[in-house]
């Protein structure tokens, strides 16, 4: 007897949770008129945010340039701007810590204004150098430029997209048209703001997929091939979104991908000099790509990039980490046989995603497809990083201009919704450094789900093109 009263207690107390909940966030939403301006609290919310990215820009500057140490993967990127300028190896340069520059000699070739001489540089290799502080305060904001210019080509073109199916685009700084530019932020915020703490180039990234999706939704898919050839370029792992266009047999795309990688490649000679861009190629083909693809070969890189509490989101990591939960008694690098396993998967999902994409949707839809791929990209990189979860962004903005039509306000249905709260935990957990849950690839989890939601959601606007 006591039993049942007791289940139904926690029934009673479970249903009041859920109409509480429900009232709280679904109503509040609901309520909201999305062509409408926006209100006081609203208008507060960008001031914080504002003061958030004007604090941040403090923090990370103290830590980068003014600490005992240099904080983040920054000065990397500079040395290997001072070493693309005054024509040494970019590939053994090392910043202040001793690492390395790995990635193609494009975006070395692009840091020269920002090139950063090592401690026993020539004088004459010291003129005309800015002050790294200088250099390191241009590149935060060049890339919160950069983000905040990405949330705005994707919701532009999703906003003229939804325009042409039919549904009028929201009056400019209404209450839809903030929200599609700045909840996708706000639920990608730790990853952003940890490639912006660390100085990664991951913003860069999120401009050029941003723009590959604007232009598949304006239908100018020779300009979205060269925007994403040109990411495939920055780093290696963009290249995989290649398989969107031949999925499709969009030539266009296709041709412009090639030509944007070749303008990737031809950018490092004019900029570098035929003999020491030609050097860096060989170099990082016969030595940094191989050891990737090969499962860290390299013994000095391998200590640099890898590591099993390195926060390595690939499923190589996750697989091994999850069944060898003591960080203390861990091997630094996972056996062989995981990297094996890390393809297994990775050949895996694609072909399950591809199969469940093989038929086209409408322009949202598509959309939502082709970010599925940018979240899968992720784990598939040998040595992803949490950071590299801020391309979730395009992903949200598809869901969102998806889900709203279709319910009241700007509330975007409870399968969105409990997958923005999970991510934003997720992002939140991985910010405070939870090793156990970073350890185990929490991100990409959460990424999984968020794939899923975004698969169905497109799956349904496919079913709605059937019906109509």
């Amino acid at each position: 007897m006591a039993s049942k009263r007791l289940d139904s207690m926690r029934y009673r107390v479970r249903e009041l949770f859920l109409a509480l909940f429900r009232q709280r966030i679904q109503f509040a939403l609901e309520r909201i008129s999305p062509r409408e301006p926006i209100g006081p609290w609203s208008r507060t919310g960008l001031w914080i945010l504002l003061a958030l990215v004007l604090g941040f820009f403090a923090i990370t500057l103290n830590r980068q340039a003014f600490g005992d140490t240099r904080k983040g993967d920054l000065g990397v990127y500079f040395r290997a701007g001072w070493a693309a300028r005054f024509g040494s190896d970019i590939y053994e340069v090392t910043d202040n810590h001793g690492w390395h520059y790995l990635y193609p000699p494009l975006l070395a070739s692009l840091m020269i204004p920002l090139a950063d001489p090592p401690d026993d540089a020539p004088a004459r290799e010291r003129l005309n150098v800015l002050p790294f502080w200088v250099s390191a305060s241009i590149w935060y904001w060049l890339n919160v430029l950069s983000v905040f210019a990405s949330l705005h080509i994707v919701a532009s073109a999703l906003e003229q997209s939804r325009a042409a199916s039919g549904v009028p685009p929201p009056p400019p700084f209404s209450q839809a048209w903030w929200a599609l530019r700045i909840w996708p932020l706000l639920l990608t915020l730790f990853p952003v703001g940890d490639a912006l703490g660390s100085g990664q180039s991951t913003a860069l990234l999120l401009l050029l997929l941003s723009a590959t999706t604007a232009a598949m939704l304006q239908g100018r898919n020779a300009t979205a091939g060269v925007c994403l050839g040109l990411a495939g370029v920055i780093k290696v792992f963009p290249i995989y979104l290649v398989l969107y266009p031949l999925l499709r047999r969009d030539r266009r795309m296709l041709a412009g991908a090639v030509a944007g990688i070749f303008i990737g490649l031809l950018l490092p000679i004019l900029l570098m000099g035929p003999n020491a861009s030609f050097e860096a190629y060989r170099k990082f083909f016969t030595e940094r790509l191989l050891d990737a693809s090969e499962g860290h070969r390299n013994a000095v890189l391998a200590l640099e990039t890898h590591g099993t509490t390195a926060r390595i989101q690939s499923f190589e990591y996750m697989m091994y980490n999850t069944l060898h939960r003591d960080r203390e008694n861990r091997a630094h690098l996972p056996p062989t046989s995981y990297f094996f396993a890390h393809i297994a998967v990775s050949v895996t999902l694609t072909m399950a995603v591809l199969l469940f994409i093989r038929q086209r949707s409408d322009a949202i839809g598509e959309t939502l497809f082709f970010s599925v791929l940018v979240l899968l990209a992720v784990p598939i990189s040998p040595v992803s990083r949490p950071h590299y979860y801020a391309l979730a962004s395009i992903a949200w903005a598809g869901l969102l201009a998806a889900e709203w039509p279709r319910h009241r306000g700007l509330w975007a249905g409870w399968p969105v919704m409990l997958a923005g709260f999970a991510s934003f935990a997720t992002g939140l957990l991985v910010a405070l450094n939870q090793h156990h849950l970073v350890d185990f690839g929490l991100a990409t989890y959460a990424s999984l789900g968020l794939s899923i939601v975004a698969l169905a959601c497109a799956q349904c606007r496919r079913r709605w093109i059937r019906v109509t």
